[in-house]
């Protein structure tokens, strides 16, 4: 009886929701059949279904919203407190979000309709033949919005190539007018580059043609190369450097043009056996812009500064656009050696094998804005110097030509490897021994300061931790403690019999203890070793939970990490970084592997070990 009434109206609720879905999937079909085939002699049928789909969809945001609400009192009975947080912006996002569809609702249905109108006539606009082209393929589209149709030219076309990449924006097709100006801005600076080759406009169309070329983004030749899961060898090394001095002499020409790619991402740079091309002008911005400027690009390759400086209301001309797509030539090297994209930028680790001196390279790439490259050209002089090394592992950053203050030259005076010398040598300007050292003092000094940085920062992220899991555990403790009493008294008063065991002496009865609390929160996955005691991992996943962990005990997931690990074990030279390479291919914070101790039987130890600290604790069942 006591527990009737919240049971009676969970399922009263899930009742509700599920006649509310099933009315919105109804008035859905109805609203999509009637606005198909009376679209232009009962339009107005089809915008009163949309109406009410729409209204049926805020009614159900709103029921998702109550029970997220529900979830969240739940998450504060039981000490979770971040639960608690996440659960109510979840809850806001469905109020606010069905607010603003009811406020939109005689907009959002008549756009709709107009939407579909346009996309059935649409088709037959872009059917239309283009002047000197004859379509022939279509690629998938980007972010844009427009269609990317492979085209070879007719006779009589006066432009030299064997295919070209149409781009068409059609107003009539659902294409977006601010797409398209801003498109068309960048148009006579892409053709100040050969980007473009010819482009047309009429009342609804945009289009314009770029040569074609052809190959596989960047994206899938890295993962190519790192199929092997050994890391990279020399030969791969020097084919991403040679890559990367394709992509920097582009940008040279971009900026000696005046211009800005903006979007500079393994996804627009094409690899074929010619090398490296830097493709897609839709965001190129003169670099003298007077406009303000705006946050278009792509997450993990945009640099934060950009970001920081548009929030502020920046114009293009206040900044310096040459140094943004710098750093995102330094993320693109990054995912390049890592195989992955730089999710932390500049702070970013490094967890494959990687040359000390490309490490320097990405590290300046993406410094900060005063503190890294000043020009593409600086940074292709290092990159340079790394191609003609014999070894590109035995390259100490301090050789690099940008650490002596060398300027960047032309093609024609690069000095070339001599013949029958193992590598290139730079000749600098002569400069005193004192300049130099100076300038190595002030390198390692910079170096220091970020590591200063990056510890303080993991010093005062750990004792937020600590708090965190403190406050946790006091508030876990007073909801254990206030539920009991609670339950105690409902017994006393339903009934004379004597109370069960509750909850929290159920918990004190199961939960074992470690020596020592781990220190740290996420994700950890419990391995057992223990062969005549198949509960010990339960028991150590208990434990992990009540001390603020998330343990993961998924068998899949456990047989993916055993795979990983070395046939030795523990015993293993390599056992260490093996453990970390599968923790970060799985996404875990920890692994913990319950083990026996072979001159003790009866003492069970933990092994926990995090990204970057190993620990090993006993496991004992007493209280």
């Amino acid at each position: 009886m006591t527990w009737s009434i919240p049971i009676g109206l969970l399922v009263i609720g899930f009742a509700i929701f599920v006649v509310l879905v099933g009315l919105y999937v109804c008035f859905k079909i109805i609203g999509v059949i009637v606005g198909g085939i009376f679209s232009f002699t009962f339009g107005l049928i089809a915008v009163v279904c949309l109406l009410i789909r729409d209204l049926l969809l805020a009614a159900i945001r709103m029921v998702v919203a109550a029970g997220q609400v529900v979830f969240a009192v739940g998450s504060v009975v039981l000490g979770r407190w971040s639960a608690a947080h996440t659960h109510m912006q979840a809850a806001n996002r469905s109020v606010q979000g069905s607010f603003r569809r009811i406020a939109n609702l005689p907009t959002r249905s008549v756009m709709r309709l107009s939407s579909a109108t346009r996309a059935q006539r649409g088709s037959k606009v872009l059917s239309d033949p283009f002047t000197h082209w004859r379509v022939i393929d279509e690629l998938p589209s980007g972010g844009s919005g427009a269609r990317l149709l492979v085209a070879e030219p007719l006779a009589g076309n006066p432009h030299k190539v064997d295919k070209a990449v149409l781009k068409v924006f059609d107003l009539q097709a659902g294409s977006q007018l601010p797409q398209m100006i801003r498109e068309s801005r960048a148009l006579e600076g892409a053709r100040r580059v050969g980007m473009v080759l010819e482009h047309g406009l009429d009342e609804n169309r945009f289009w314009y043609a770029m040569p074609f070329i052809p190959g596989h983004h960047l994206g899938k030749a890295v993962t190519s190369l790192h199929a092997s899961g050994n890391g990279l060898d020399g030969q791969s090394v020097e084919r991403i450097l040679s890559w990367l001095n394709d992509l920097l002499k582009t940008l040279e020409t971009y900026h000696g043009a005046g211009l800005w790619h903006k979007d500079v991402k393994p996804e627009n740079i094409i690899v074929n056996d010619r090398g490296a091309h830097l493709i897609d002008i839709g965001l190129v911005t003169p670099l003298h812009s007077a406009m303000t400027l705006t946050t278009h690009g792509t997450e993990y390759f945009r640099d934060p500064e950009l970001v920081r400086q548009a929030l502020r209301g920046s114009k293009v001309v206040d900044v310096d656009g040459a140094r943004f797509d710098v750093y995102s030539v330094g993320a693109v090297l990054y995912a390049m050696m890592e195989d992955t994209f730089p999710a932390h930028g500049s702070l970013s680790r490094f967890m494959r094998p990687c040359p000390v001196a490309v490490q320097c390279i990405i590290r300046r790439a993406m410094a900060d804005y005063n503190r890294r490259y000043t020009s593409a050209a600086q940074m292709r002089r290092d990159v340079q110097y790394m191609l003609g090394a014999t070894d590109a592992m035995s390259v100490k950053p301090a050789d690099l030509p940008s650490m002596h203050g060398e300027e960047p030259t032309d093609d024609k005076t690069v000095p070339l490897r001599a013949e029958g010398s193992g590598r290139r040598h730079t000749s600098a300007a002569p400069r005193s021994f004192w300049d130099f050292c100076t300038d190595v003092v002030q390198e390692r000094r910079r170096q220091s300061d970020g590591r200063s940085v990056l510890k303080a920062q993991i010093k005062a992220r750990r004792h937020a931790s600590r708090e965190a899991r403190k406050q946790t555990r006091v508030a876990l403790v007073a909801g254990l403690s206030a539920v009991a009493l609670v339950m105690m008294l409902v017994e006393l008063n339903s009934s004379p019999q004597p109370s069960p065991i509750s909850a929290v002496e159920t918990l004190a009865a199961t939960t074992p203890l470690l020596d020592t609390a781990p220190i740290g929160e996420g994700k950890a996955l419990v391995v057992n070793e223990v062969g005549g005691d198949l509960m010990a991992g339960e028991r150590l996943a208990s434990q992990l939970t009540s001390l603020g962990w998330d343990p993961v005990r998924d068998a899949e997931s456990e047989a993916r990490f055993r795979r990983s690990l070395p046939v030795a074990g523990t015993a293993a030279a390599d056992f260490d970084e093996r453990v970390r390479a599968a923790m970060v291919s799985l996404q875990l914070d920890a692994v913990a592997f319950v083990q026996s101790d072979q001159a003790n039987p009866d003492k069970t130890w933990v092994l926990l070990m995090t990204a970057d600290d190993r620990q090993r604790l006993q496991l004992s069942d007493q209280q």
